[in-house]
């Protein structure tokens, strides 16, 4: 699963390491929290706020992440 982590702003978000290697076991119950990513924003305008998706890597749409937290 590949998760890309942007904001609208001119500093790029920096996550706390830059890949992640996570398992799960594959009877893990539906909602198992796998990982959560987080990352920090140079940027000083809390508008522009870092938002997180899964762009690769989900063709069964197992995992889900969600936008606001990671």
């Amino acid at each position: 699963v590949y998760v890309e982590v942007e904001n609208e702003n001119d500093n790029f978000p920096l996550s706390e390491q830059p890949v992640y290697y996570p398992s799960v076991l594959e009877d893990s119950p539906a909602g198992t929290t796998v990982l959560q990513v987080r990352a920090t924003d140079r940027d000083r305008d809390p508008s522009q706020r870092i938002s997180y998706r899964i762009t690769s890597g989900n063709p069964e749409g197992f995992f889900s992440i969600d936008s606001n937290s990671g």
